[in-house]
């Protein structure tokens, strides 16, 4: 078997003869400019042929792996075949889920957005800790800010509030309300018949032990509705019970109120 020696190929030379590779020996062409001569490729000691520079297809260069995960090189995929993070821009994953806070990343990574599934609360990382953005207090309620619990003795009535009522019979009537704020003082244009009626009672520690109050007038069946002040209208029969001109607490109602809560009755008569 002859090998290539010194001897050159010509160009567009046809030769049947075969060319012997030997073990990191390389084959080599004179260059472009016909001053030297360069290796083109070899056999190496593990019988794999490798190329002794780049290779080209015309003018495009053929990648390989050293060019996987580098700058104009091939982006790699994982074991699941995916496109890992690192060769991603942030504006593609910028929203991550976890279970929850405490499977955040140790360091997080600005401009991304950190979501604990558990909560549903939403973080971004400040450079050194995890801050919560989807904070779950109100702006202001009544004034207050921050994390607000909100009573009755937060509220105040004013005269504008019983100003106009509009009684059963469709009547007008005016009201007013006396110093205190807290009770019901005259009515303007009230008809003989059925009339509404609104107290704001400040409730004693008296009141409280005994769990009623007694109205100023008896009110028609039905026709009571007992509120907390600034509160959610409480229910009949599960929240209060009437008797007569007598309100008793009951229920959630009289769990929760205190001495100095102010109750808001409203009822026909």
């Amino acid at each position: 078997m002859s090998q290539l020696q010194t001897k050159w190929i010509a160009d567009d030379a046809v030769n049947d003869n075969k060319v012997k590779l030997r073990n990191n020996h390389n084959l080599r062409a004179r260059n472009a400019a016909g001053s030297a001569d360069v290796n083109l490729l070899k056999l190496n000691a593990s019988d794999q042929i490798e190329l002794a520079s780049d290779a080209y297809v015309g003018a495009n260069k053929v990648q390989t792996a050293a060019d996987k995960g580098v700058a104009n090189g091939i982006v790699p995929l994982d074991g699941s075949s995916k496109i890992a993070a690192t060769y991603l821009p942030s504006y593609v994953d910028d929203v991550l889920e976890f279970a929850n806070l405490a499977a955040f990343p140790v360091t997080g990574e600005a401009g991304v957005i950190y979501v604990a599934i558990d909560t549903g609360k939403v973080y971004r990382w400040s450079g050194s800790i995890y801050v919560e953005i989807s904070t779950s207090e109100v702006t202001s309620v009544n004034t207050q800010t921050g994390a607000v619990v909100l009573n009755a003795s937060h509220l105040t009535y004013t005269q504008a509030d019983v100003a106009d009522w509009t009684v059963a019979d469709g009547s007008s009537i005016k009201a007013t309300l006396d110093e205190a704020g807290d009770r019901l003082a005259t009515l303007e244009g009230a008809p003989a018949a059925k009339v509404s009626a609104m107290q704001v009672i400040t409730l004693t520690g008296t009141d409280i032990t005994n769990q009623f109050v007694t109205l100023a007038n008896t009110p028609v069946a039905n026709s009571v509705s007992v509120f907390p002040k600034g509160g959610l209208q409480q229910t009949p029969g599960d929240d209060f019970t009437v008797a007569g001109a007598v309100v008793t607490f009951a229920g959630a109602l009289a769990a929760h109120l205190a001495s100095g809560d102010k109750l808001v009755v409203e009822y026909m008569y």
